[in-house]
Order: structure tokens, then sequence, then C-alpha cells
């Protein structure tokens, strides 16, 4: 499945003057000076610097920008860079719309711990990977590891930068990086991960059907809780939520979710229910990054000591929260979203008039 335009009720709003930027990478394409450009801020590409570059250069070519986002940016912005800044509370409504909904999830004992699933090149996905060895926790685990080179630097030169910033500590103590290094990639059959740098269209086809499904069908009814390690941990206060927590709510699974401090507050405040009757979720209340990631791991040891019956127990335990967060997911969110839209079209197009009324 292609990622579609971020939000499709703006494209009434386009024209000569106006420019809609709606790709949920944050692409701009087809940029000429135009007097207002609608900038919707909701992929992987927002942080602040990279929306500050962008506004700037609308700013340099005499551009009014419109930033639609669900983040939250400085005010200072809008006088700064000649812009308004709206933001859309329910906008994770997007991936019940890319995410597909086939999934069922039966009332089985689990024959795995965790699930986490890794493609793209980072510390503290390899971090996990030494931690899992350490430990001897891989079998409590359907884990992948593909440290996927995202920039063409070269595969081993992403695993020692990498293994730079993880550093000497606890969880990889006495382990040989180098010998751990012919052991990647890590994966499992038939995990849904296609390894490009690089792609062509229809490569692009199953990369995006691959990446934003749920993989096969048992490893999320044969284990029992996801340990999602989010791409942007550092950013906190203002965490970006990708697909990779969105599954978990999507398929009724429970989780440990490594990502910037504040992102369980976030999908409380949208809604969503966390799990803090099974997980010391006060994790996501610590700033640094490194600190929070080892009491996430120290959590999965807890966890990991549970027979598979004291896991079935919790899980029957927790079938209403799983049960609200699907529900919420596939049908209470997009309602919202749907609601928020319509106000936000048209405060929008208020906008837009006024603005051509005073030029």
């Amino acid at each position: 499945m292609m990622q579609s335009d971020t939000y499709p009720e703006l494209e009434s709003l386009a024209s000569a003057d106006v420019l809609l930027c709606n790709k949920y990478a944050g692409h701009v394409y087809g940029y000429k000076n135009q007097p207002i450009v609608i900038y919707t801020c909701f992929g992987e590409v927002c942080r602040f610097h990279e929306l500050e570059e962008l506004l700037a250069k609308f700013k340099a070519g005499g551009s009014f920008t419109i930033v639609i986002t669900h983040r939250k940016y400085p005010q200072s912005f809008e006088q700064k860079f000649n812009c308004k800044i709206i933001n859309v509370k329910y906008a994770y409504a997007y991936y019940s719309q890319q995410i597909v909904n086939s999934l069922i999830i039966p009332n089985k004992t689990p024959i795995k711990t965790f699930l986490s699933l890794n493609n793209r090149a980072q510390w503290n996905r390899q971090a996990l990977m030494q931690f899992l060895i350490k430990f001897n926790l891989l079998d409590h685990f359907y884990f992948s590891y593909h440290c996927r080179d995202a920039f063409g630097v070269g595969q081993k030169t992403v695993y020692d930068r990498t293994n730079d910033i993880i550093g000497q500590t606890w969880y990889n103590s006495n382990l040989d990086l180098e010998k751990l290094y012919q052991l990647i990639p890590i994966t499992l059959e038939n995990d849904q991960f296609v390894n490009h740098n690089r792609w062509s269209s229809t490569e692009q086809d199953s990369f995006y059907q691959n990446y934003w499904s749920a993989g096969q069908e048992y490893f999320y009814q044969n284990s029992f809780a996801s340990f999602v390690t989010e791409t942007y941990i550092d950013e906190n206060g203002n965490a970006f939520l990708s697909e990779k927590i969105m599954k978990p709510l999507a398929y009724g699974h429970p989780f440990l979710v490594f990502s910037s401090s504040g992102a369980l507050s976030i999908l409380q405040d949208i809604g969503f229910k966390t799990f803090g009757d099974v997980f010391d979720e006060s994790y996501d209340l610590i700033d640094h990054p490194h600190e929070r990631f080892e009491n996430l791991l120290r959590e999965v040891i807890r966890i990991c000591q549970f027979d598979v019956h004291t896991l079935e127990n919790i899980k029957n335990h927790l079938v209403p929260v799983i049960q609200h967060n699907r529900l919420h997911f596939w049908d209470t969110l997009p309602k919202l979203y749907q609601t928020e839209m319509h106000t936000i079209v048209d405060q929008v197009g208020r906008l837009i008039n006024s603005l051509n009324n005073c030029s």
C-alpha cells in the first residue's frame, strides 16, 4: 500500500496561488514562490531544524505558510517565518487508513514473551540485540534486526558508529561485538522487511506494503507484548509516533515503547489506554534516552521471568484495555479526526480568503 497524501481533506484548498505540500515524508514538489503554501508536517521529516529550513525557504520566496501539524512547535515560529501553525490533535488516525486491518488476535497462550521487528540501523535496536544475546533472552522474542544502512555509508561502518553511541555498559559487557556483527542481519522468516536503500517503483510498492503490515499473523497471535523501538527518541515532551507503535494498538498487543519521553502521555491524550497495571511505565518520564532505555530493559528482564500461564492470565486481565485500543484505533479515532478536520478546513479556507483580501 502506497502512503497517500496525509490530509486529503485539504486538496480542495489548492489553487494556482496556493501550493499544497501534503506528503507523509514531508517532501515539497512544485514550489514556485506561490503567495500561500499549505505545508503538512506529519511524517518522520518533521524535526524542528527541518521545519525551520523549509519555513525560511518559503519566507525567502515571499510566501505565507500555513503549517498543519500534530506536533508542538514554538509559537515564535509564526512571527519569525511569516506563518500560521494549526494543530491537528487526532492526526494519528492517518495510520488507520494505511495499516492493514486483517489480523484477528485469538485468545491463545503466548509462545513468546515479546515481539520486536527492527529494520533500519539505530543504536537502541542494536543495543536491544546485544542485551538479548547477553542475557540469553532471544528465545523469549520474535526478534529481527536488519541493521539497514539508510545512508549508504556501508553496513559495517553503520554498525561500528552505532556501537560508539551505545558504548560499554552492563547489558553488553564481555560481548565480542565484532563476532556479533557476523550474526547480522538477524531475521525471521517472512518478517516483511525489504532490505533496500534504493528501489524501483515496483519494489517501492512492495516495500510499503510490507513495512505497514503486521507481518506474519503468528507474530502477534503467539506473543504476549510488543517491544517497540521508535525512530525519534530525543525530542522529549514532543514525541513523534510512527506506525511502529500504532501496530500493537491496532492488533491488540500490550507494549513497551522506546520513544522520546512523554510518548505514553500523547497516546493517552488522544484516547488510548496504556498498560501501567502490568508494566512499570515510569520509564516514560525519564528524559535521558540511555537511562530511559535501560529502565525498559530491566522491565523486559522482569516480564521474561513469567511463565506462559502467568502471561496468559495477565493478557486475559488486559482484554478490556486491548479491546478499547482496537476500537479506538479503527473506529473512534478516525471519527474524531473527521470532525476535527471539518473545522480545520473551514479555518484554513477563511485564513486563505483573508490573506487574498489583504494582498
